[in-house]
């Protein structure tokens, strides 16, 4: 999954610019993805990302959302509720808190409320209806 998001975002680049992408700029958004890719499960900050991108903040913001049409925060709630819908189909043993710890989050309520705002019902609702399909 990490190699395609990586590849998706690289193409998406590619083809979305209107001017062709420096080798630097793609070089730079590849770092930033691959470092997000490999810390999911930790608490990723603006800082740090800026900081891989030697970029002020400000001016990352701009850059990731000129070249994904996504903002930061975005992209990183997006894999990781991606990571989230994986983990809770291959791991029922694991608790909804051991889940939210697992795709970077602190807090188990605020992981359950933007796993609310992206497929419309609680992780806990989501892994009991998609068991009760399965079994």
């Amino acid at each position: 999954m990490h190699i395609a998001s990586i590849l998706n975002v690289n193409i998406f680049v590619l083809q979305n610019e209107e001017k062709q992408s420096s080798p630097f700029d793609c070089e730079r958004l590849l770092n930033v993805i691959k470092y997000i890719n490999s810390n999911l499960d930790e608490q990723i900050t603006l800082t740090q990302i800026a900081g891989i991108a030697c970029m002020t903040e400000q001016s990352f913001c701009r850059f990731f959302k000129k070249k994904t049409n996504k903002k930061f925060f975005e992209y990183l709630h997006e894999l990781r509720m991606q990571h989230a819908l994986q983990l809770l189909l291959q791991t029922s043993g694991n608790s909804i808190c051991e889940i939210a710890y697992a795709c970077g989050y602190n807090s188990s309520s605020h992981f359950c409320r933007i796993f609310k705002i992206y497929y419309g019902e609680s992780p806990y609702r989501y892994r009991a209806a998609v068991t009760k399909l399965i079994a």
